[in-house]
């Protein structure tokens, strides 16, 4: 899972809602300590101590649990991107799988923007033809069959990220709209299989590549990917390719 930079964290704390006030005093005074230690996290004195400023007295360690478990309930209520965890006298903010799925939406939204931005640079070759905007772009979900119960977390994935891509933030909803293709839903049974797969690779700008134990034993996603790299791992023209670990 990706693990939170510092800004990131910063930035999510900051369009939390849905907490009572003391929940987000712990976020607040997590997010100024981290801020200055330059990690997510920070230790639980001194978060009491901002805590004791802020209130007029020092929470005790039994209530100052309450008050962290209390706010990990409201986190997962409102499906947080993150959770707090106490380990070795620190607070630490902790991904969730949202964030994961979160992150991977605004890396896809960023690269388009980038790509966006440098074919909207003037280039004489193209002033006397026009181009059409294209209205949708195609990622390529390539993955090496697991056993159930992995199985399973690799469908989730799948199914939240497409629902993730299917309501983009408004920053990006300026830009083609992302098709995630993936071959148990997008092969025609009634005709050929590779001939499809190979055709969805072309058509998609981008592959993410679900890494396993399995991954690499498959001559099927050796092929996908080989679609999008070179044999040194570069990225082909007009292709790109993401590693999901």
């Amino acid at each position: 899972m990706k693990p939170f930079e510092l800004e990131s964290f910063c930035k999510v704390v900051a369009e939390q809602s849905g907490l009572a006030k003391t929940g987000h005093a712990i976020l607040r005074a997590l997010t100024e300590l981290a801020r200055a230690g330059q990690a997510p996290e920070a230790a639980v004195e001194g978060i009491l101590l901002i805590l004791e400023e802020g209130e007029g007295r020092r929470p005790d360690e039994s209530t100052f649990r309450q008050r962290l478990k209390r706010a990990n309930d409201e986190l997962a209520k409102t499906d947080a991107l993150f959770r707090l965890e106490t380990r070795d006298g620190k607070v630490r903010a902790i991904p969730s799988k949202k964030w994961d799925i979160h992150w991977k939406t605004v890396t896809i939204g960023d690269t388009l923007d980038r790509s966006q931005e440098q074919e909207s640079r003037i280039d004489p070759a193209f002033l006397a033809a026009p181009r059409a905007v294209q209205s949708e772009l195609q990622v390529f979900f390539s993955y090496g069959s697991l056993n159930d119960g992995q199985q399973q977390i690799q469908d989730a994935f799948f199914t939240d990220l497409k629902a993730e891509l299917a309501g983009p933030p408004e920053r990006w909803r300026h830009l083609p709209r992302i098709k995630l293709w993936r071959d148990k839903a997008g092969i025609d049974r009634s005709a050929g299989g590779q001939s499809q797969m190979d055709e969805a690779c072309r058509q998609s700008f981008l592959i993410l590549m679900m890494l396993s134990t399995k991954y690499f034993q498959s001559d099927y996603c050796i092929r996908e990917a080989g679609f999008f790299m070179d044999d040194q791992g570069t990225n082909k023209d007009g292709k790109r390719a993401w590693a999901c670990v």
